[in-house]
Order: structure tokens, then C-alpha cells, then sequence
């Protein structure tokens, strides 16, 4: 009898210590993958970050040729011409 008690118990801290390791094995795995997902978040921040640089200098290049494009036309169209030709009569 006593010995089965005794084989019990050891089987138990057995399975305590087998837990306890699996749980460690476990949050190793998990602190491993919260590491690689926050990089993997840094680096999309970081990409949407310069994104936005270049949408804003894509959109500010976008503004000044059609400012400048716009500028030209209103110069050279033919009614902006003929209406400066009447003012100076």
C-alpha cells in the first residue's frame, strides 16, 4: 500500500513539473511570436510612413505641373489673348 501511495505522488510531481515545463515551452512559444509579429508591425508602420511621404510629394508634384500646366493655358488660350488685345485698344 504504501509504496503505491508513494508511486502516486511521485506521478503526480510528475505531472506538475510536466505541466509547469509545457506552460514555460508554451510562453516561450508565444513571447517568441509576439517578438516577430511587433517587428513585423514596426515594419509596416514604418512602410506606411514613407508611403504617405511619397503620396505627399507624388500629390505636391501632381499640384505644381498642373498649376504650371494651368498657368501656361490661361497664358496661351486664344479668349485670355483676344481679351488682352481688346483691353489694350
Amino acid at each position: 500500500g504504501g509504496g503505491g501511495s508513494g508511486g502516486a505522488a511521485g506521478g503526480l510531481k510528475f505531472t506538475v513539473a510536466d505541466t509547469c515545463e509545457r506552460i514555460k515551452e508554451e510562453f516561450n512559444f508565444i513571447q517568441q511570436q509576439y517578438h516577430s509579429l511587433k517587428l513585423e508591425c514596426e515594419k509596416l508602420a514604418s512602410e506606411k510612413t514613407e508611403m504617405q511621404r511619397h503620396y505627399v510629394m507624388v500629390s505636391v508634384n501632381r499640384f505644381r505641373d498642373t498649376k504650371a500646366n494651368n498657368a501656361d493655358w490661361w497664358v496661351n488660350n486664344p479668349v485670355m489673348l483676344n481679351r488682352r488685345k481688346f483691353q489694350r485698344s
